[in-house]
């Protein structure tokens, strides 16, 4: 593991060369989110809500293919999602896992991101780890729980990430539809000002210019949705409210 570092962003380091993917394939966006919510000293995930921001990314990723859309109202609240007919066959399996949950039944976002990103992280991170990206060490907590943390060494491509990220935010030209989803996903974990730190913005102005870039992505959104009543029915079943 590299040295430990205070920032979550991490320190640019040289690439070191990991295995080389078994076949050429474009990165989802829900490898580049997971990727980036990769303690990058620690090796552990930063966010208790993987399932939504992962499910959330996948649903970006078919809406961005055309294959899904969110219908029926004006608000994404009470829209329901639906595959788009007519639309091609979705070719890369994960995707196709996704679909078919979105195909059982119209759903609101927010109950879809759940549903669509349950017991995923361990898929995504095998993705990474084909990549090359990241490599996986497992452990047992008192001899008894599974304890998985992720290596990051190829850097390079976190640091890529991070950069086009920066330029989103400052560049006058507009974000594009996959830099917008990454912006919303990560805002909606709570982390996208500790990760996105353009020179002359704080912290507050990146949560906001992130908001602001991604008020279109529902899927974003629905994460957004998911993670507040998961934190509100926690608090309310600790008697603490």
């Amino acid at each position: 593991m590299p040295r430990p570092t205070a920032a979550l962003r991490g320190r640019r380091r040289p690439t070191r060369v990991g295995t080389k993917a078994r076949y050429p394939r474009r990165v989802l966006v829900a490898e580049a989110v997971l990727l980036l919510l990769i303690h990058p000293e620690k090796g552990s995930i930063v966010t208790s809500h993987a399932d939504a921001v992962l499910g959330g990314a996948l649903l970006s990723e078919l809406a961005l293919e055309g294959a899904v859309e969110l219908n029926g109202r004006t608000r994404f609240r009470s829209g329901r999602v639906s595959p788009v007919a007519g639309h091609t066959a979705v070719v890369d399996p994960l995707l196709a896992s996704a679909l078919e949950i979105v195909a059982e039944k119209a759903r609101s976002p927010r109950d879809l991101v759940g549903r669509v990103g349950r017991r995923r992280l361990d898929t995504i991170a095998g993705r990474l780890v084909e990549r090359g990206t990241v490599v996986a060490h497992e452990t047992r907590v008192l001899g008894i729980f599974r304890r998985r943390r992720w290596s990051i060494v190829d850097p390079a491509e976190r640091d890529r990430l991070l950069t086009s990220l920066d330029a989103a935010l400052t560049s006058p030209v507009p974000p594009d539809a996959r830099a917008c989803a990454l912006l919303g996903l990560l805002g909606a974990a709570g982390v996208v000002e500790r990760l996105v730190t353009p020179p002359g913005m704080t912290r507050r102005d990146v949560r906001r210019r992130a908001r602001d870039v991604s008020r279109t992505d529902w899927a974003a959104q629905a994460v957004r949705e998911a993670i507040r009543t998961s934190e509100t029915a926690a608090v309310v079943a600790t008697g603490t409210v």
